[in-house]
């Protein structure tokens, strides 16, 4: 008699046909602990984990995607539109920084985030998810100023211009003196736009060329040019004498 082992045993799990594996989550006569169990217990890179990133699924379910012990896995669930505020705040508290970031991403400039959430991620580790967070025009005047002070320049950058009204005048000789170049650029542009007087800045088209937009220094239109007359059916155009 041959010993079964315990690799025996993973091997035959494994060979399980993607049909019969999909069939057993999406199958809702079988119990929902079932289902959640069988997600759980999913290799990284099965195929039906990519499936059931862009399945509807019944919210357990979406909860055993976002415990999945893959951050590869939880960050394609930070994909999905039909999380749960709860869900996606989980996601947000995630031990990995790209799954935070992508739960902060998706949840888009609609997201509500409460005071905690915004604390949390203003100090997040990771300067991606910082970079992210400092993109949202949503944030209050202590959190701006907090971002103002990150370490890294590419995160600072994104709230100079929200930042200038509430900074003295050192504050903003600093950062029109700062050694990032794109920190001192976004300061000339935030102090040029708050100089009294100063025209709004004319809108330029996202896109050169764009029907029914002028790009901004461009010259006043001109009237079309007249075209010269067509030749007759004979050919020839009699020139007056």
């Amino acid at each position: 008699m041959t010993d079964v082992t315990a690799a025996d045993v993973t091997a035959t799990d494994a060979a399980v046909p993607l049909a019969e594996r999909r069939a057993e989550v999406l199958d809702p006569s079988v119990p929902l602990e079932a289902r959640r169990r069988v997600i759980a217990e999913l290799e990284t890179g099965d195929p039906l984990l990519r499936e059931l990133a862009y399945t509807a699924l019944p919210e357990a379910l979406v909860d055993a995607l976002i415990a999945h012990p893959s951050a590869r896995v939880r960050g394609d669930a930070a994909e999905r539109i039909d999380l749960t505020v709860a869900q996606r705040r989980r996601l947000l508290r995630d031990p990995r920084g790209e799954v935070r970031l992508m739960a902060l991403h998706f949840g888009g400039p609609d997201l509500e985030l409460d005071e905690a959430d915004v604390d949390r991620l203003v100090a997040d580790p990771r300067i991606i998810v910082r970079e992210e967070v400092a993109r949202r025009s949503d944030l209050s005047k202590e959190h701006v100023t907090a971002l103002l002070g990150d370490v890294s320049g590419s995160v600072r950058v994104q709230v100079v211009g929200r930042a200038w009204p509430h900074l003295d005048e050192a504050a903003r000789a600093a950062l029109l003196a700062d050694r990032h170049s794109g920190i001192r650029a976004a300061a000339v542009l935030a102090r040029d736009d708050a100089r009294p007087g100063r025209p709004v800045r004319p809108a330029v088209a996202s896109r050169p060329g764009a029907a029914g937009v002028e790009r901004a220094g461009s010259p006043t239109p001109q009237p079309p040019m007249p075209q010269p007359p067509m030749p007759p059916a004979g050919g020839v155009i009699a020139l007056p004498a």
